[in-house]
């Protein structure tokens, strides 16, 4: 919900914004990923801004911005040890998602997310989050 400044003016949260266009003509896509959580994710091509947004708290969680840089996860969120002699190493350790992302449907709270971290593809990590956006299986590369 949002909230009204001193002067008596509406102000709108980031989650009635997001919402709302859900069911307008936007500048964003969104996907129902289960579990009261969409993701969100700006139409404009080179613009990666992307948005987890959880209906059930009415919480938006800013994954990543525009220039496609992860503001939801850090360093330790990854099992850097695992990736160290992989291709894209450092585009995983500079948080950064060029490539392909994407967040599966939510299963018991949880969902697995994929990150490509070569431009050729075959580098992809995986990690799991919760409806909280924290990490709760660390990302690395598939055996």
């Amino acid at each position: 919900m949002g909230f009204f400044t001193k002067s008596g003016d509406y102000q709108p949260t980031m989650y009635d914004v997001l919402m709302r266009q859900k069911s307008l003509e936007s500048a964003f896509y969104y996907r129902d990923l289960g579990y009261g959580m969409y993701l969100f994710v700006h139409k404009t091509q080179g613009n990666r801004q992307t948005y987890l947004v959880n209906s059930r708290t009415h919480t938006v969680y800013d994954v990543m911005d525009a220039s496609g840089v992860f503001n939801l996860f850090k360093i330790s969120d990854i099992d850097t040890e695992s990736i160290t002699s992989l291709p894209g190493a450092d585009v995983a350790l500079g948080l950064c998602a060029p490539y392909e992302f994407t967040i599966e449907r939510f299963h018991q709270g949880r969902a697995q997310v994929a990150w490509t971290i070569d431009p050729a593809g075959p580098t992809v990590l995986y990690g799991m989050i919760d409806c909280e956006g924290k990490i709760v299986e660390r990302f690395r590369k598939s055996t």
